[in-house]
């Protein structure tokens, strides 16, 4: 079955590109109405720039840096254990 999502449904999709080894983090409120979505890498031949998203807009330290409030991170400890920790500025140690 192929059917869109709803608001409340996800806070943001992750995404990873193979072909230049990048992150990028789509939020939920820019791509809920959406069934397919494209990201563009390089110009268009024809020089095409209404409508496009543009994959630099989406990395992952792009869109961390446009969130409000901290985020949370899983890290290990110097005692071995994983625990979640937060950040404020997202991003930051």
């Amino acid at each position: 079955m192929n059917r869109r999502y709803n608001v409340g449904e996800f806070d943001a999709f992750g995404l990873y590109c193979p072909d230049n080894e990048q992150c990028y983090l789509l939020p939920a409120d820019d791509f809920v109405a959406f069934r397919q979505i494209h990201l563009r890498l390089q110009p268009s031949r024809n020089n095409q720039i209404h409508g496009i998203r543009w994959a630099r807009d989406f990395e992952l330290g792009a869109t961390l840096a446009k969130l409000n409030g901290p985020i949370a991170q899983l890290g290990e400890r110097a005692h071995g254990m994983r625990e979640v920790g937060g950040s404020i500025p997202p991003g930051s140690t």
